[in-house]
């Protein structure tokens, strides 16, 4: 139970810590922002976008983190972790294992990358519910901008994976514990 508390604690830590960001990097916004489109059929059926480490509304956790830009491989990888965490999860119960798996294919997807203080190569994944009918006019403009928020809408309609490329796991603290 207090791993579950603060696995919680290290998530909700680590929106503020975006929120904080992203709100700096609305005054901030450079030309050098950039997004790549994929279509990852194979996993998802709505599309994801890859943001560059030079986009302003992505910023590193802890000090010594830094942001790179995720490569095609390794948002596919990082999409087999996450397919490989979700069937070992789950391994008992092969119907919610299903459900699940279902249900995030209808997600779109937001990846940026960093390397932690460790070296470890993580990517950050945002799952974004476009099911429910009013998503497109709640997630409006999130090909180009960042989307995060702790609260209403969001925090039920988002699920935030930190994905291990390195250790090839999902991350504590990541929402893979909140599929109960």
């Amino acid at each position: 139970m207090i791993r579950k508390i603060k696995n919680i604690l290290f998530v909700v830590i680590c929106f503020v810590q975006f929120a904080i960001n992203l709100a700096s990097a609305q005054c901030q916004k450079s030309q050098i922002d950039t997004t790549s489109i994929v279509e990852l059929k194979e996993f998802y059926d709505g599309k994801g976008i890859i943001f560059s480490e030079h986009y302003s509304g992505v910023r590193h956790g802890k000090k010594n983190d830094q942001t790179y830009t995720p490569k095609l491989s390794d948002v596919i990888n990082a999409e087999q972790i996450l397919d490989s965490a979700i069937s070992l999860r789950f391994m008992d119960d092969s119907l919610k294992m299903g459900n699940i798996k279902k249900k995030f294919r209808k997600y779109n997807r937001q990846y940026f990358g960093q390397i932690l203080e460790s070296n470890d190569k993580r990517i950050v994944a945002i799952l974004l519910d476009f099911s429910q009918e009013n998503a497109i006019k709640q997630f409006q403009g999130w090909e180009k901008s960042f989307i995060f928020s702790t609260s209403g809408y969001f925090m039920i309609n988002t699920r935030i994976y930190l994905i291990n490329l390195t250790k090839q796991n999902v991350d504590n603290g990541s929402s893979l514990l909140e599929l109960n």
